[in-house]
């Protein structure tokens, strides 16, 4: 998908850090998210625990957690490249 919106984040000036950051995200909650979640499948199996007993705890970190720091990760670019930018230096993350 990414390459696909590539030359639209491009016109639209949005960080390549930043946008990596908001797909790297994106697909960590997309693993953990029921119905088809494709890492609570080992997670069942390796500690005996039925799919049933392990959505409710994987809904509650969907609302309480995850959708809070996308919002937060998406919309206030300073949070996800202040570390890049720290050890990398403006210019290798891009910013101005």
């Amino acid at each position: 998908m990414v390459p696909l919106v590539l030359p639209l984040i491009q016109k639209l000036d949005v960080n390549l850090v930043h946008l990596g950051s908001i797909v790297v995200f994106n697909i960590g909650l997309g693993v953990v998210t029921p119905p088809y979640a494709i890492s609570i499948f080992p997670g069942t199996k390796l500690s005996n625990v039925p799919y049933e007993d392990l959505v409710p705890p994987m809904m509650i970190y969907l609302f309480v957690v995850g959708i809070p720091v996308l919002m937060l990760t998406t919309y206030i670019p300073a949070l996800s490249l202040w570390l890049p930018t720290l050890l990398l230096g403006k210019a290798v993350v891009g910013i101005p």
